[in-house]
């Protein structure tokens, strides 16, 4: 398998020059530039960072796949802001910084994608990088976090049980950047849901919550031309990132 790293945006890289695919950039930036907007000020960047993403990932002539790469947490020894629990500062406290990193990497596995990419140590999001860590004579991983009973090890479960959760429900991943549509959208909640899948087949309806407020109940509207509304017959939850196992 080959796949393309381009930063200058070149279109049709996966398809006219014979890669697989490609890595998704755009989602990468826009992401990190959205952990790192204070909750407050996020509906303003809700547009560029949200749904132009989705929008851009669908109508795409590229397979692509949605990657936190070791570029991305790193770029030099002093460099330590683009390390996730720094892009996540802005939270007022331990809970809400990994409440929203958890939703970062469930917006990571569930976007519109071929697939999707997370640099070793991010999983565990350890804070000092993989490149520090080295330069300091240190193992690139920070082990005693991996499988503990804190909000690292706990985030490692979360996408460990993600990962089940996309190997096993081929919504994600079948029809790729097509198996997708917009449900509903509302900046000033910073609530998006979307289906993963095709209209003809089994789908599934993902909601993120991009906002530090806790909703006991939340009305999303079906579209009146969604295919699928007269098929309904009832609704369960398959996953949730608040889960008290993985630290909510």
């Amino acid at each position: 398998m080959c796949i393309a790293e381009d930063s200058e945006g070149y279109p049709n890289i996966s398809r006219a020059m014979n890669f697989n695919l490609k890595w998704n950039f755009g989602w990468s930036n826009n992401a990190r530039n959205f952990l790192r907007t204070p909750y407050a000020e996020r509906p303003a960047h809700w547009k560029e960072n949200i749904l132009d993403t989705l929008n851009y990932a669908r109508g795409s002539e590229d397979k692509m796949i949605c990657t936190v790469s070791h570029d991305d947490t790193e770029t030099g020894l002093l460099n330590s802001r683009n390390v996730l629990l720094n892009c996540a500062s802005h939270a007022p406290n331990e809970m809400d910084k990994f409440a929203d990193l958890r939703n970062f990497f469930a917006w990571q596995i569930c976007s519109p994608s071929r697939g999707y990419l997370i640099h070793m140590g991010d999983e565990i999001v350890q804070p000092m990088s993989w490149f520090q860590r080295c330069f300091r004579d240190k193992s690139s991983m920070d082990w005693s976090l991996s499988n503990s009973s804190t909000l690292h090890g706990q985030i490692q479960k979360c996408i460990r049980d993600l990962n089940h959760l996309y190997i096993h429900y081929p919504q994600f991943w079948e029809y790729g950047e097509e198996g997708y549509s917009l449900i509903y959208e509302y900046a000033q909640n910073l609530i998006i849901a979307y289906h993963r899948g095709i209209s003809n087949n089994y789908q599934t309806v993902i909601i993120h919550n991009f906002s530090n407020h806790a909703y006991t109940s939340y009305d999303i509207p079906l579209p009146k031309s969604d295919p699928n509304i007269e098929r309904i017959q009832n609704v369960k939850e398959i996953f949730n990132t608040n889960q008290l196992k993985y630290g909510g």
